[in-house]
């Protein structure tokens, strides 16, 4: 992979991942409605289609997650402990709390949650579970 001569910027070509064509196709079909659909999950319960980013790759963390066109966030620095975890711990905690946060006040009730990351490791870890909220 050809690199960057100046060290302190990212290199000018990257080699694209194999899944990516497929990745870009299964985004482009959830975001193609302009509302959230509607889900049934079990009879006589309908569920909206939440839709969750999240990042916490540097010192700091965020998360957004837009319910019935309101947006919710949390974002701040991270303490020294969890400053010097690895960025997956970091990223999996920061996701962990956002969704913990939203549960906790009552904003997932009844809805299906699409957590959107650009972490391999994350998406494996919620891949692996059904979370009933």
């Amino acid at each position: 992979m050809p690199t960057n001569e100046l060290h302190d910027k990212p290199p000018l070509r990257v080699k694209v991942a194999p899944r990516l064509h497929d990745d870009i196709l299964a985004l482009v079909h959830l975001f193609s409605d302009k509302e959230p659909p509607k889900r049934t999950i079990w009879p006589n319960k309908c569920a909206e289609a939440m839709y969750m980013f999240g990042d916490a790759s540097g010192s700091g963390f965020g998360s957004s997650l837009i319910i019935e066109h309101e947006i919710y966030y949390l974002h701040g620095q991270w303490s020294s402990t969890f400053a010097s975890e690895t960025s997956n711990y970091r990223e999996l905690g920061n996701l962990l709390h956002a969704i913990t946060e939203a549960t906790n006040k009552g904003l997932l009730k009844n809805l299906e949650l699409f957590l959107v990351t650009d972490n391999y490791h994350c998406r494996v870890c919620f891949l692996q579970r059904h979370f009933i909220l």
